[in-house]
């Protein structure tokens, strides 16, 4: 029997001595007209998780399929609260790999619920890139720092992941 572990990434600039700007994604989240610049994968459900509040007849999509946009960003501030939170966390930790500030958080074997600050690292590449470059994040896709990055966060990093982005990083 086996088991993966699963990790979670998202880069920073290494020469940056501030924190992520999260107040300005917020403001930024405001801003965005777009709900098709989210990066939803089953808008409804993700949706519903995100928004445990809503009342079971709100119409979350149109009759396209598209997120509304007030629900995009209630859910965009739920995922920016929760990536804030999770960053300062004892849950997450950090590796500075040449220019890259890479915060790192693993959560349990696969087919367990994953920990809430992988969860929310996951959470963030749902957020219009826009956004994550307001908080000064590096959702590089030409420069894979993860599978995560090269194949739009649609499935969980393994721990091979992060040690073949740190590998990358190295030059090696």
């Amino acid at each position: 029997m086996g088991a993966s572990m699963l990790t979670a990434t998202i880069a920073f600039p290494a020469e940056s001595a501030e924190l992520p700007n999260f107040d300005r994604g917020r403001q930024l989240l405001e801003e965005i007209t777009e709900a098709s610049l989210f990066t939803f994968d089953e808008p409804e459900a993700e949706l519903e998780e995100l928004l445990p509040d809503l009342d079971d007849e709100s119409n979350l999509v149109d009759e396209n399929g598209e997120v509304l946009i007030e629900y995009a960003r209630r859910a965009g501030l739920v995922i920016i609260n929760n990536l804030e939170k999770a960053l300062d966390s004892r849950e997450t930790t950090f590796l500075t790999v040449a220019d890259y500030r890479l915060y790192i958080s693993g959560g349990p074997s696969n087919g367990d619920n994953p920990t809430n600050a992988t969860q929310a690292i996951w959470d963030a590449y749902k957020l219009p890139e826009s956004v994550l470059l307001a908080m000064e994040f590096i959702p590089d896709y030409e420069q894979p720092l993860s599978r995560a990055n090269s194949r739009g966060a649609s499935t969980p990093l393994t721990d091979t992941d992060v040690v073949d982005a740190i590998a990358l990083g190295l030059g090696t």
